[in-house]
């Protein structure tokens, strides 16, 4: 039996990211670890271009598809839906974190020393911006429609989840993520991107929502407390958790494969 069409593309495309990402971003991590000479510093340009991977990937494997590039960003101009939508999109991850917060503050009686974290350097900000557009091109722009039109919405979103997950190793060592915390971020990202299916989905606006998603994580980044403590983003974690497994339970009508267009 041959392999479907699109989930070979999508193949295509994971690797395609996974070189570009890796092959910028792994001589970094390989200097953190002391396995190539430092410093760290000589690396980091390479690690900032090995975040355009997905966006860059994308562009390459669609080039041989129908609609091509332009078809690709086409998809880009499905941003008219409510407000609301918006609104959602931008504002659950630092909601979440913030109920996180408060749920770890009540069961353990642990003070909360700080209850955001929104970049403040030029540098964050850029990132802020930039990197959500390179990234969501690839996962929620090109290999989200492509997947959860062959395997279902619940399963696309498991499998581009897991690819996340993996693609931030580098940056993982860079950042000197605990090794547990390492682990059980896996979570955090096949999670996330239950939650992202479910916004694009059922807004009908696939890459904006996306987008707009991504960038509220970076709004309020519980990534940025570590390495001097990881609370906040287990809490995050956790209520992303929640949250997807009740989006699962309670709206089944969304994770049905009728309701998913044929993929480009």
């Amino acid at each position: 039996m041959t392999e479907p069409a699109g989930v070979s593309r999508v193949a295509r495309f994971f690797l395609v990211t996974f070189v570009i990402t890796w092959g910028t971003q792994v001589p970094a991590a390989l200097a953190k670890l002391g396995v190539i000479a430092g410093p760290v510093a000589r690396y980091m340009p390479f690690l900032g271009l090995g975040l355009f991977g997905p966006m860059l990937a994308a562009m390459l494997v669609s080039r041989a598809e129908q609609g091509g590039v332009r078809g690709l960003f086409g998809s880009l101009r499905r941003w008219r839906v409510s407000p609301g939508w918006y609104l959602a999109a931008l504002l659950h991850p630092g909601a979440l974190l913030t109920v996180g917060l408060a749920a770890h503050h009540m069961l353990t009686g642990a003070e909360v020393t700080r209850w955001f974290w929104i970049p403040s350097d030029p540098q964050r900000i850029v990132a802020m911006i930039l990197f959500p557009i390179s990234e969501e091109i690839g996962w929620r722009g090109y290999a989200l429609p492509r997947l959860q039109a062959r395997i279902g919405q619940l399963a696309a979103s498991v499998v581009i989840g897991v690819a996340w997950w993996i693609w931030h190793f580098p940056m993982f060592v860079v950042q000197e993520v605990p090794s547990a915390v390492f682990a059980v971020s896996l979570g955090f990202f096949v999670a996330g991107s239950i939650v992202f299916t479910w916004l694009c989905n059922r807004s009908g606006s696939l890459l904006p929502i996306a987008i707009v998603a991504h960038l509220g994580a970076h709004l309020d980044n519980s990534m940025a407390s570590i390495p001097g403590t990881s609370t906040p983003f287990v809490a995050q974690l956790v209520a992303y958790v929640v949250l997807a497994g009740a989006i699962v339970a309670i709206d089944r009508e969304a994770w049905r494969p009728a309701r998913v267009a044929a993929a480009p």
